[in-house]
């Protein structure tokens, strides 16, 4: 006769070996993106949701970052926050510059960081946000009427 208690304790102990580094950190949780890909205009707003599991004893934070260096959106940060017993969802937005200038697609990552001691973060820890063609990126053709005469 097997013994099934024995064979489920094995399965137990092997899956949580396998699982707790990802699944089970320290008393801060893991934090992730839950928005991977997102497509914004120029001179418009977007928001990034990022997710939280584990059971919070402290606020826990987490800063999204992208490379601004090209100075397409209002600042280069913005912090997430938890709170025990609060929402396992929180956002941050930011703000595409509307310049003048013409631009083609552009294609840009945002990576998530963990600030808060005890927590982690897990995959997905990037996003990709695409700001789309802008301000004639393309150039300005126009066909006007013409008036011709024949001699």
């Amino acid at each position: 006769m097997m013994d099934f208690t024995r064979m489920k304790t094995d399965v137990f102990l092997t899956l949580t070996l396998m699982y707790s580094i990802c699944l089970v950190p320290c008393n801060g949780g893991l934090v992730y993106f839950l928005d991977t890909q997102v497509v914004a205009s120029e001179g418009n707003q977007f928001s990034l949701r990022i997710g939280h599991t584990g059971t919070l004893t402290q606020i826990v934070n987490a800063i999204v970052r992208v490379d601004n260096s090209d100075q397409d959106f209002v600042g280069s940060s913005q912090v997430a926050a938890f709170a025990p017993g609060g929402d396992n969802v929180a956002s941050v937005t930011f703000m595409v510059f509307d310049d003048s200038e013409p631009e083609i697609e552009e294609t840009y990552t945002f990576t998530l960081q963990a600030i808060t001691s005890g927590t982690d973060v897990t995959i997905p820890n990037m996003a990709t946000v695409i700001i789309q063609a802008n301000d004639d990126a393309y150039g300005v053709f126009s066909i006007t009427n013409v008036s011709l005469t024949f001699l």
